[in-house]
């Protein structure tokens, strides 16, 4: 987030994602390209078409608990990982605390999710190859958080569903 009273963030060499928001729940991504002083930033491509991208659908708890298990990577942390199932199960027993989380329904949900979106053009792979095994670094829930967030499927402004109440602490970093 930017603020007039926030301090200037230098931009690394490359394409920088900006969300600007709209009137009512409109949301619009920017992308910047900072050019180094060598460098002579990207070709115009003036006559080029928008595309749209592919958002995936998610229905209200989907989105609450990736949002919870993805929080680094919506606040564009560098080498974000998700949320251990543990911890994302302590916020979102704190958040909805009338609806029964815990790490078995976390697996379960993220399990449907990664199902459903398997095999329709998903930008990366979210199911394991049973010839290789489980793989042992959460990749999978990874590359489900990335695309959903390159997607645009999740977005920062969806941050909102964690913020409710600012009691709640920031979570530890994780091995």
């Amino acid at each position: 987030m930017m603020h007039l009273s926030t301090e200037p963030i230098p931009l690394d060499t490359g394409d920088t994602p900006l969300f600007v928001k709209g009137s009512g729940y409109r949301e619009h991504l920017v992308e910047l390209y900072a050019a180094g002083h060598d460098d002579q930033g990207p070709v115009s491509r003036r006559r080029a078409e928008t595309l749209r991208p592919e958002i995936w659908p998610l229905d209200d708890d989907e989105r609450l608990l990736l949002v919870v298990l993805g929080q680094r990577y919506l606040l564009y942390e560098e080498d974000p990982r998700p949320l251990t199932y543990a911890t994302a199960a302590k916020q979102l027993g704190y958040l909805r605390p009338d609806a029964g989380w815990n790490e078995r329904k976390i697996e379960y949900r993220v399990e449907a999710v990664r199902r459903r979106l398997h095999g329709t053009g998903f930008r990366y792979p979210v199911m394991h190859d049973t010839s290789q095994g489980r793989p042992a670094d959460n990749g999978l829930l990874h590359n489900l958080l990335k695309g959903l967030v390159e997607s645009t499927t999740l977005v920062p402004p969806d941050l909102d569903l964690i913020e409710d109440d600012a009691l709640w602490p920031d979570p530890a970093p994780e091995a």
